[in-house]
């Protein structure tokens, strides 16, 4: 007998050679718009056999997905999407994030808008921002407010009839520059429109906990995306980043970017949102100043050090809007109202939480009055989307509310914690 194959066989060869080398690539695919055609619908049937431990790499094993290109890294070295364990928010409370732009007149005459700073909404007729990014304006009609993800491109644009400074604010540039650096601005007309969602983000009143050092929180702004670009011209779009808090005194907290990602020119006046014990995101700081090289230290000043005077003009806000206790499923976003005892009917505060962050789905939850909550759906409550591995080296996780895994031996890698966002998966 001949040691040959005959050319059916070498074709059946060479095609089982094919189909094993495409499942065992170890770099996880890119996300689709669709989704529709995710190999995990076969593999889930494929692991449920006897001899699913004897199957080749990748074979009947799930897949976990690398964020779409438009959340991918690009504030300097920041991200066009936030980051949902941080800072959960809803697409209304993203709307309230806003860039702070002056007018600029030439001396041959005419005028160009220009973004200096971030400013955040809070109120439907007030709006944070630095103290230095307002200071030195004397015609209101300078300062313009544009809503939307995009300057050049806004969904709305709000005039300012009053700059309200924190009265202990006095301009200085030393060490101590952050001191009362929080200013109030009063609009012209209502920032709500039938248009845009649009949901306020509260800021913190309240003493910040010393376990605050060591935490992340998100930072965002309209500024440079680079720390040569010191006129801002080159940017028009917002940009998010997560820093860590590494110190903190009476009236500033402090937050490095590692030498990695950090705030920038133009991102001045913009919020650190950190999602308090409540399960609320408030603005615990406002930027004020930093690094040059837009990577490292940026120092925020403290909103619960301001508490009198804010307070006396915030006091009756209500960030919950139309929103009750029971919710609402926004897409994967369970969003409820949250009021405490010592709140009234006009007081409460949102909260808003990503449930894609845990790989879980929003539903309806609880007995007598059901709420809108994150909740595990066919995965038990310890597997989450950041996953984890058997003793065996099996990855397994949550992903929209249904249980994955994946074998690593047989692809000749280890189920480890991966550090580029992946959480536990085979590398």
């Amino acid at each position: 007998m001949s040691n040959k194959l005959r050319p059916t066989s070498l074709f059946s060869a060479l095609a089982i050679a094919l189909l094993t080398l495409l499942a065992c690539e170890d770099k996880p695919r890119e996300n689709t718009p669709s989704g529709d055609t995710r190999p995990h619908d076969v593999s889930k049937d494929m692991s449920a056999t006897d001899d699913y431990e004897e199957l080749p790499c990748g074979v009947g094993d799930d897949e976990k997905w690398l964020p779409a290109p438009g959340m991918r890294p690009f504030i300097v070295n920041g991200h066009r999407q936030h980051d949902p364990e941080v800072a959960p928010l809803s697409s209304g409370q993203i709307n309230a994030i806003v860039a702070l732009l002056e007018r600029r007149r030439a001396p041959a005459g005419g005028h160009n808008w220009e973004i200096t700073c971030t400013a955040t909404l809070v109120d439907e007729f007030m709006a944070v921002t630095a103290a230095h990014c307002v200071s030195h304006i004397i015609d209101l009609d300078d300062l313009e407010l544009r809503v939307g993800p995009d300057t050049a491109h806004p969904a709305h644009r709000l005039g300012v009839s009053e700059i309200i400074i924190s009265p202990g604010y006095v301009e200085s540039w030393g060490t101590d520059q952050a001191r009362n650096d929080i200013a109030l601005l009063r609009l012209s007309d209502s920032a709500s429109t039938e248009s845009l969602e649009l949901t306020f983000i509260p800021l913190n009143l309240e003493p910040l906990p010393d376990s605050f050092v060591g935490q992340r929180v998100q930072n965002v702004g309209f500024g440079a995306t680079s720390p040569l670009d010191w006129e801002v011209a080159h940017n028009t779009r917002r940009w998010w980043t997560v820093t860590m808090v590494v110190r903190a005194d009476s009236y500033q907290f402090v937050v490095s970017g590692g030498g990695e990602s950090a705030v920038c020119f133009g991102d001045s006046g913009g919020p650190a949102l950190w999602t308090f014990p409540d399960g609320t995101v408030r603005i615990a700081g406002i930027l004020s100043w930093g690094d040059v090289t837009c990577l490292d230290d940026d120092h925020f000043a403290r909103t619960d050090h301001e508490t009198t005077w804010l307070r006396a003009l915030l006091q009756d806000t209500d960030y919950c809007g139309a929103t009750t206790a029971r919710g609402r499923c926004d897409g994967p976003r369970a969003v409820r109202c949250h009021r405490s005892s010592g709140d009234d009917e006009a007081t409460g505060r949102l909260v808003v939480e990503d449930c894609r962050a845990k790989g879980w789905v929003c539903e309806y939850d609880g007995d007598e009055y059901p709420s809108a909550v994150c909740h595990p759906g066919s995965c038990d409550e310890q597997r989450t989307w950041i996953g984890r591995c058997t003793d065996n080296h099996v990855a397994e996780w949550c992903e929209r509310g249904e249980p994955r895994r994946r074998r690593c031996l047989p692809c000749g890698q280890r189920c480890e914690f991966d550090d580029d966002g992946l959480g536990f998966y085979c590398r």
